[in-house]
């Protein structure tokens, strides 16, 4: 019965897969990017839209089957199939509108060679007003991609929000069926089988989520960067971001799963007494992961911003903040794939303990037994 399984507690310490297994499957998405810039709608950052009902039942699924099926951490499914979607359409989105920079490029280029050879004001200015007219819908397809990017962050979160309320959910209900109304501390304080647990699951779900949250902040700075790079600045500050944004694509999963789970370590069972009020304030992950989406929409509005403010559109820079905004997405992603698997690791135990230790109450007289 995987998580209610009383045995499961001897997998928790088994490192996830997190999403790396649905990220890496080969999708083809030339047939399904066939939508046009000008049919993108607007978002709004704390918008909570309505799911389809496949990502709703996806959702309950995914969630059915971590609490019944799942025979280990690894096996569950979390929500590494709306981690794999995101990585892909964001990756996808940013590509190509670096294709529609370019070819604003060979467009400058070509207006520039025409306004050289023009014999007469007139053609000067047509050729001045041929390039304004393409400038024009080229910032009309940038807001296009930012409004693109905030989509794909938004359902993305609005997914996760779905599996966490039902993985929740499912917990609770099982544990209710299994009429577990206290724990036996007497019992538990002298068991003398040690559990093996991450040491961060010890703590409330808040504390993985703000170790979360801590990462993700710690791009603001690069960000900043980012927003203060114009024509002007670009040839100063150029290579060091992109030297900055390159190391930050290679920042490793095992880097983030370290700080958010810490390291394994042998405690008494005891460390889990709470576990039937912690599991109960356990939804209090998709609040975080909400200020988690905050952060970013916040960070890729900044580089929108930005863009706006510019009196020049300079191809490289705008190639250099495209770039900035898939390595922000990406990461975010690498972020809620660890943070999937440390809710797991934060579940596992406690939910063993209260199968091992749960007094329950039958529904025939007052009988009452520890489980």
């Amino acid at each position: 019965m995987a998580l209610f399984d009383n045995d499961f507690i001897e997998t928790i310490v088994t490192e996830g897969k997190d999403c790396d297994k649905d990220c890496k499957k080969a999708k083809d998405v030339d047939d399904e990017k066939d939508e046009k810039d000008e049919d993108v709608e607007d978002v709004d950052d704390d918008a909570e839209e309505e799911l389809s009902d496949d990502d709703k039942e996806e959702a309950e699924e995914a969630a059915r089957f971590d609490v019944e099926e799942a025979s280990s951490v690894e096996e569950m499914k979390g929500f590494s199939s709306a981690l794999s979607d995101m990585a892909r359409e964001s990756h996808f989105t940013c590509l190509e509108f670096v294709g529609t920079t370019i070819a604003l490029d060979k467009v400058d280029v070509a207006c520039s060679e025409s306004y050289v050879k023009a014999s007469s004001i007139e053609e000067k200015e047509a050729v001045t007003e041929e390039f304004k007219e393409n400038v024009k819908i080229y910032a009309q397809k940038f807001k296009a991609f930012i409004l693109k990017i905030k989509n794909v962050i938004v359902r993305t979160y609005n997914r996760v929000k779905a599996y966490l309320v039902n993985l929740f959910d499912k917990v609770r209900t099982k544990v209710v069926s299994y009429k577990v109304k206290s724990l036996d501390t007497e019992k538990m304080g002298k068991a003398e089988k040690k559990m093996k647990v991450f040491s961060s699951t010890q703590s409330p779900i808040g504390n993985i989520a703000t170790a979360a949250e801590s990462k993700i902040n710690s791009l603001k700075d690069i960000i900043t960067k980012v927003t203060s790079l114009d024509s002007n600045k670009a040839e100063s500050q150029y290579e060091d971001i992109k030297a900055k944004l390159e190391e930050l694509s290679k920042a490793s999963k095992d880097d983030i799963r370290k700080d958010l789970l810490g390291n394994q370590i042998e405690v008494s069972v005891m460390a889990f007494k709470n576990a039937l009020t912690e599991i109960d304030g356990g939804k209090k992950a998709i609040e975080d992961m909400n200020k988690h989406r905050g952060t970013v929409l916040k960070m890729i509005e900044d580089v929108n911003k930005s863009v706006s403010a510019s009196k020049d559109i300079d191809s490289k820079v705008m190639a250099l903040k495209v770039t900035a905004i898939n390595k922000l997405v990406s990461y975010l992603n690498k972020v809620w794939s660890v943070f999937s698997t440390a809710i797991h690791h934060w579940l596992a135990p406690r939910i063993s303990v209260i199968m091992r230790y749960g007094k329950r109450q039958w529904k025939k007289g007052n009988e009452s037994a520890a489980a």
